[in-house]
This record gives C-alpha cells, sequence and structure tokens, in this order.
C-alpha cells in the first residue's frame, strides 16, 4: 500500500516554467510573447494555468502592468534551479545524438 504524501506536488512542465521565467524578465509581456514565439495569449493562458496548478498568484497588476508576486519571486528562484538542472542533464545527451 502506497503511504500518502505529506503534501501534493503539482505537475508542472518545463514549458510553464520557462513562460514564468520569460515573463518575469522581459520589460513587457508583449516582448517576453515575442521572445518565447507564442502569442499574447497563449502566455497568458499559460501562466494563468501555472497559477492554478500552484493555487498562488504570481502576478500583481500595477496599474496596467504586472509585477512579479512575493510568492512568484520564491517560485522564479525554482523555476531557474529547475531549468538549469534539465539544461544541464540534456546536454550530455544532445552531444551525443548531435
Amino acid at each position: 500500500m502506497n503511504s500518502p504524501s505529506l503534501f501534493a506536488v503539482p505537475s508542472l512542465s518545463t514549458q510553464q516554467l520557462r513562460y514564468l521565467q520569460t515573463a518575469a524578465r522581459a520589460p513587457s509581456w508583449t516582448e517576453a510573447a515575442n521572445e518565447l514565439r507564442v502569442t499574447q495569449s497563449a502566455l497568458s493562458q499559460g501562466i494563468a494555468e501555472l497559477e492554478r496548478r500552484l493555487g498562488i498568484e504570481l502576478f500583481e497588476r500595477v496599474g496596467r502592468r504586472r509585477v512579479l508576486s512575493s510568492a512568484g519571486n520564491e517560485i522564479l528562484v525554482q523555476a531557474d534551479r529547475v531549468l538549469a538542472q534539465a539544461a544541464e542533464t540534456l546536454t550530455p545527451v544532445s552531444a551525443e545524438l548531435g
């Protein structure tokens, strides 16, 4: 019998984490969407889904701008770590295949 975990870890994709990373660092959501090569709508939907899965608000509205919330900052630090680890893990595989 499986023992229950202390907390449920939401299923997240590297794409969602990249959306967060890019949106947090770009000067505007338009530029973030362009950098990711997606529409602003797709970026907004991806961030909204990430917020839903995490159960927290990642960005706050300040006037017409969206600013990373304090919880969003904490998640961004973890997203950076996860994406760096993923890149490090895949680098030898890519070199071997390429």
